[in-house]
């Protein structure tokens, strides 16, 4: 167990306390890191790591809690059975993006990032820096990268990339935590070592997937830098005021490819929703909050007409363009498989902006209707909540 600390009393409060009630062995390094002896993530878990020495490393901030004595004993459970193991954590983001994935419980009071059910683990692109682990065997072969790695961020998705070139797998295991900070830090540091990613990272990859943003490996950062502030300012502006909503839609048109009712499992169809921006922030397909295709009732649902080209099971379509303006129009295409479960199924659909926002004003409402000679009869429509 290694962790990096500036703030003894957080340790001690959250991880050393939910450390001490831990019903399993472990050897524990500390790095005392509060008149910054150490001027990067890399360089400080590196030389924790090679102190250590179980058959996994555990990396953890400060201000993790473990939620029970036996979390310990059941991680190390869950790390033995994985194939092809090469980096574990509590959080992460999946190799075609949708939503965060995970047990973590943030900020005050505390708040899931993730609401619907994981299996024991799940295979992911990228694990998030709050909490992970490296099996000893890959850690013998690869360690951070202190020649790209050279702030606090992205040390969890550079080695969870490198490792997957390697062809190692990430996984995020349902193991509960509470992570005191909401994660955000958005500063010039942060995106001056995610251009490095893009660069390291290009030759495998195209979109880097982390639990702060989708990142395409030829994406210009530029505009980046001021997203942030400039949500702070419009969500500023609206305080006090009967205004339009920071993030909604409208819709104008909703048509289907399939030119009859009469549906057998397996046939597939496109739908095509246009809607106009109706907020007052753009929406914009990568980076920081993508405006995103969702099912709804309940929010992040497995959608039973799932696609394979769907970005996640939950998440049928992103946004075409890089950038939709306020007052402008877009149309989100999906596929839809009808498929092989008997009975009459309704699904719902919205738009979120991922990690930031639900636009359910609106919804999308598919029908498909088992008729009596086991045919389907499909319906769509769209209509606004509460009618």
């Amino acid at each position: 167990m290694i962790c990096v600390y500036n703030r003894r009393e957080v340790l001690e409060e959250h991880l050393k306390k939910s450390l001490d009630s831990q019903n399993a062995e472990y050897q524990l390094i500390l790095l005392d890191n509060t008149r910054g002896r150490y001027k990067s993530a890399a360089k400080a878990l590196n030389q924790g790591g090679r102190q250590a020495r179980g058959d996994y490393l555990m990396f953890a901030h400060q201000d993790i809690r473990l939620s029970h004595s036996d979390w310990l004993i059941q991680a190390e459970e869950k790390l033995t059975s994985l194939p092809r193991l090469g980096i574990a954590g509590v959080a992460g983001k999946r190799m075609g993006g949708g939503e965060v994935v995970g047990r973590v419980f943030h900020g005050i009071p505390p708040k899931p990032v993730y609401e619907g059910e994981i299996d024991a683990y799940v295979p992911v692109q990228t694990v998030d820096e709050c909490l992970f682990f490296i099996s000893r065997m890959v850690w013998e072969k690869m360690k951070f990268d202190e020649r790209v790695l050279r702030d606090w961020h992205l040390y969890a998705v550079d080695y969870s990339l490198s490792a997957g070139s390697l062809g190692y797998q990430a996984y995020v295991l349902d193991l509960p935590v509470y992570h005191l900070s909401v994660g955000e830090s958005f500063s010039p540091q942060y995106y001056s070592v995610l251009k490095k990613l893009q660069k390291k990272h290009r030759r495998h990859f195209r979109v880097i997937h982390t639990t702060m943003g989708d990142w395409p490996t030829s994406y210009p950062l530029r505009r980046e830098l001021r997203r942030p502030q400039e949500l702070r300012k419009e969500r500023a502006r609206g305080r006090g005021k009967a205004r339009k909503p920071l993030y909604s839609w409208n819709p104008l048109e909703l048509n289907s490819e399939n030119k009859s009712n009469h549906l057998v499992p397996g046939d597939e169809f496109k739908l095509a929703l246009t809607v106009v921006n109706s907020g007052r922030a753009s929406w914009y397909r990568w980076g920081l909050y993508p405006v995103r295709l969702a099912t709804c009732r309940p929010r992040d649902r497995s959608s039973f007409l799932e696609h394979p080209r769907w970005l996640a099971s939950n998440r049928p379509a992103d946004l075409p363009r890089d950038e939709v303006a306020p007052g402008d129009t877009v149309t989100f295409e999906w596929d839809i498989r009808v498929p092989e479960v008997v009975g009459s199924k309704t699904e719902y659909f919205t738009l979120v902006a991922d990690g930031l926002v639900w636009m359910d004003d609106n919804e999308v409402i598919v029908e498909l209707r088992e008729m009596e000679d086991g045919q389907r009869e499909f319906k769509a429509r769209w209509m606004k909540r509460g009618l």
